[in-house]
């Protein structure tokens, strides 16, 4: 019930901050994409490296900034683009430590998949390859409280870690109907990708963002 909850919410907040938050989303995508006009200039593998290098780099303070910038509009603060634009500079630092760990660990699970699937005749090689699939399924969940934790929440990033670890452990069935519902967001994106320059990355923080909150108010309601 909580789950759907939170599901309706985001499709009720989306619509009421259509205009600002389709706009951040056109921002969003048009500064990750910008770094490959260099590919404009040259189109060696090293500058193709490089494009896709800054656009990481990019990715976590363009992520935190817009968590910051949907945190601030549910507070019914006031809040512009030249917030969002300025939010991106103040959490590059804390974005980017964010999204390496996120990208680092995710190759690091995927890596290990990959070897013991490579050795699946082996049962013991087979049932920890399964093990990691678990666990990639576990760190995706993670996400949906690391992120908005570095923005509701004035904590490092090791709290971030463990609070958000624990979020999932606590209340697994409601992060895991949300999960499912951000993969059927993923598909239908995919499946129409003019679509995705104007909701995805809005939609699915708005997501993360009621769900945090709403496990937090949780708590807060229980002391």
């Amino acid at each position: 019930m909580q789950a759907i909850n939170v599901i309706k919410e985001s499709f009720i907040k989306f619509y009421e901050y259509l205009f600002q938050l389709v706009t951040i989303n056109l921002f969003s995508f048009l500064i990750l994409l910008l770094p490959f006009s260099l590919l404009a200039i040259s189109s060696v593998y090293f500058v193709l490296f490089l494009s896709i290098l800054i656009s990481l780099t990019l990715a976590g303070p363009v992520i935190l900034s817009g968590m910051d910038y949907i945190n601030k509009i549910l507070n019914r603060e006031d809040v512009g683009i030249k917030g969002f634009l300025a939010g991106i500079k103040v959490n590059f630092l804390k974005g980017v430590s964010s999204f390496f760990f996120m990208l680092v660990t995710y190759l690091v699970i995927l890596l290990d998949i990959y070897f013991f699937m490579q050795r699946s005749d082996n049962f013991l090689m087979m049932v920890i390859g399964i093990m990691f699939f678990y666990i990639l399924i576990f760190f995706s969940l993670f996400q949906f409280y690391f992120w908005p934790l570095r923005v509701v929440k004035d904590i490092n990033f090791s709290d971030a870690v463990k609070q958000a670890f624990l979020l999932v452990m606590d209340n697994f069935l409601v992060t895991f109907l949300i999960f499912v519902f951000v993969l059927l967001i993923i598909i239908l994106s995919f499946m129409l990708p003019f679509i995705m320059p104007f909701f995805f990355i809005t939609f699915l923080s708005l997501t993360f963002s009621l769900l945090t909150r709403t496990i937090l108010e949780n708590y807060k309601e229980q002391e």
